[in-house]
């Protein structure tokens, strides 16, 4: 039996994930004994206990948080466990997407339709992945020659403040055209607030997803958006525990990181010259702040 212990199950990414790994964990013989920690520390112990006292032979984990001195007390109790998008130096294996990569090339993608004033919308840049995104985000700009004024900024928590926040930087700011959105649950408030706003898409503004749910290839217009490999990421990630349980694994604690892929729909219009990249030389990038207001 494999434990796979995710944080929630509300976003729609995760009943994607969920479905890939338990069909990747059948065809071993395991079965999936699934826990939803409601992205809390103490309840992802609690799930891991649970998981010791049915005697699981492993865990698949997406931790809920950046805090992971609790891991340390996970991996304490002797089961084989593996990381799922996230990635500490605690001596655990981990697979996970290649978050900046992604990110960078969503943007590069506006950037070379010819945008650029672009709105980014993130969630919680103090957890892992969202923060490889922003940084992502901020080398595309950098390499481009596009600075504060042209790379906008906002955090959002919800449809609803998405929504809200769509619609005040449309009001506030004539000349966005494009927005980048971190994950794709983020995209329907664009949607909604491009509409609201009287804009239509991709003619007046184009929008820019990540993840790839199912959910949105069937949007009005189809959601362009960069596809997260959770079907490769599963595959070697049950595979090496299942290794490593039954003592095939050599190679345990190492990070595999997978690059994922560019999907183009409908939803990005080109509306200018492509520019040519800025030769720069590498060095710390230039900050730029997020706002809660554009």
């Amino acid at each position: 039996m494999i434990q796979l212990l995710v944080p929630t199950i509300t976003n729609p990414f995760f009943p994607k994930l969920i479905d890939c790994f338990s069909k990747e964990i059948d065809q071993y013989g395991y079965a999936t004994f699934l826990s939803v920690s409601k992205s809390s520390k103490s309840e992802e112990l609690k799930c891991v206990q649970r998981a010791r006292e049915f005697s699981a032979d492993g865990i698949i984990l997406v931790a809920s948080t950046d805090d992971c001195d609790h891991i340390t007390a996970m991996k304490n109790y002797g089961i084989p466990m593996i990381l799922v998008n996230r990635s500490w130096d605690l001596g655990l294996p981990s697979v996970t997407n290649d978050n900046f990569f992604g990110a960078y090339k969503a943007v590069e993608h506006l950037i070379l339709h010819g945008h650029r004033k672009i709105v980014c919308i993130m969630s919680d840049i103090s957890v892992q992945h969202i923060r490889e995104r922003y940084a992502g985000c901020l080398q595309a700009f950098r390499d481009y020659g596009i600075g504060s004024e042209g790379g906008v900024f906002i955090q959002a928590q919800s449809t609803k403040e998405v929504y809200d926040k769509t619609c005040r930087a449309l009001e506030e700011n004539h000349d966005v055209t494009a927005f980048f959105v971190a994950s794709d649950w983020m995209a329907m408030g664009v949607y909604s607030g491009v509409i609201r706003g009287g804009y239509s898409i991709p003619k007046d503004i184009s929008v820019m997803g990540f993840d790839d749910v199912e959910d949105s290839a069937y949007m009005i217009p189809p959601l362009s958006t960069w596809h997260h490999p959770i079907e490769t990421i599963a595959q070697i990630a049950v595979k090496k525990l299942i290794d490593h349980i039954e003592g095939r694994e050599t190679d345990w604690d190492g990070k595999i990181v997978i690059h994922g892929r560019l999907i183009e729909r409908n939803s990005v219009c080109q509306i200018g010259p492509a520019p040519e990249k800025i030769k720069k030389e590498s060095g710390p990038l230039d900050p730029i702040n997020f706002s809660e207001s554009v």
